[in-house]
C-alpha cells in the first residue's frame, strides 16, 4: 500500500547502509530487484587513479581492496585503458593462484585487485608494501586479515595503509567502527599476552619451588640417614660396654666364690 510506514528491522538498516556505502563508491542500482548498477560518481576513482600513478611513478606496486563488484570491475577498466598491468582476485575468479603469482614474481605486474571477503586470508601479497582500501565492511576480521597481505614474513618494507573515504558519509562510520574494534582487539591481545607472561613467571615460581623441595628432601634424607648410623653407633657402643660390664661382674662373681 503506498504511503504505509516501513519497519525498522536490523535488516532494513543494513541493506541502507549498504546502499549508502555503494553510493559512495559511485554506484547505485535503480531498484531493490535489478541487479544492474549505474555510475553517480568517479571521485574515488580519480583519487585512486592519482595513488596508483605515483606509486608507479616510483617504482612500486599496490594492492588495491573493494568490496563491490561493480567498484572492482571498474578499477579494472581504469587499469586497462592506462596499459598497467595486473592481477586480481574476487569472487568469479578460478586460478588464485596464477594471480598471485603473476602479481608477486612479474615485474611488470604492478598492481593487484582484490575483493574484500576473498582476500582476507591465505594469501601472500608481500610484493607491495601500500594498501588502498577503496571500500569497506564492518566486518572487523575481513579487514584485519586484508592488512595481513601485505605485511607477512618476506616483506623489507614499512607498510602503508590508505582508506578511500568521503567525508560526513557512512565511509566515516564504517572506518571508526573499524578502528574501535581494533584498539579493543589490540587491548585484548595485550591482555592476554600480559596474562601469559604471568602463567610463565608462576610455571617458572612452581619449577623453581619443586627444586627447592627436591633440594630440602635430599637434605632431609641424608640427615635421617646420618642419625640412624648414629644411632646404630650408639647402640653399638652401649652394646660393647654392656657386654664389658657384665664381663667383670662375672669375673667378679667367679673371684667371690673361689
Amino acid at each position: 500500500e503506498q504511503g504505509a510506514p516501513v519497519a525498522v528491522t536490523a535488516t532494513n538498516i543494513l541493506t541502507r547502509l549498504l546502499r549508502l556505502q555503494q553510493i559512495t563508491g559511485g554506484f547505485i542500482r535503480p531498484d531493490e530487484e535489478s541487479e544492474r548498477y549505474e555510475q553517480i560518481s568517479s571521485a574515488k576513482l580519480d583519487a585512486l587513479e592519482d595513488i596508483i600513478d605515483t606509486a608507479i611513478s616510483e617504482n612500486k606496486k599496490l594492492v588495491v581492496i573493494a568490496w563491490f563488484i561493480p567498484e572492482i570491475r571498474e578499477i579494472c577498466k581504469m587499469l586497462d585503458k592506462k596499459k598497467i598491468k595486473y592481477a586480481h582476485i574476487c569472487g568469479e575468479v578460478k586460478d588464485r593462484a596464477a594471480e598471485v603469482d603473476a602479481f608477486q614474481n612479474n615485474p611488470e605486474c604492478m598492481v593487484f585487485v582484490g575483493q574484500l571477503q576473498t582476500v582476507s586470508m591465505g594469501l601472500t601479497l608481500t610484493a607491495a608494501s601500500t594498501m588502498v582500501f577503496y571500500s569497506l565492511s564492518y566486518n572487523f576480521a575481513d579487514y584485519s586479515q586484508a592488512k595481513a597481505r601485505i605485511h607477512r614474513i618476506g616483506q623489507k618494507n614499512n607498510c602503508l595503509y590508505i582508506h578511500l573515504v568521503v567525508k560526513n558519509t557512512v565511509d566515516e562510520t564504517v572506518l571508526k567502527a573499524l578502528e574501535q574494534k581494533e584498539n579493543i582487539a589490540a587491548k585484548m591481545t595485550d591482555e592476554m599476552f600480559m596474562l601469559a607472561d604471568k602463567l610463565k613467571e608462576l610455571k617458572e615460581r612452581k619449577a623453581e619451588l619443586a627444586e627447592e623441595t627436591k633440594k630440602n628432601n635430599a637434605e632431609i634424607e641424608e640427615t635421617e640417614y646420618k642419625l640412624s648410623l648414629e644411632m646404630a653407633s650408639s647402640e653399638t657402643q652401649s652394646f660393647n660396654r654392656s657386654g664389658t660390664l657384665f664381663y667383670l661382674c662375672t669375673k667378679l662373681y667367679a673371684s667371690a666364690v673361689k
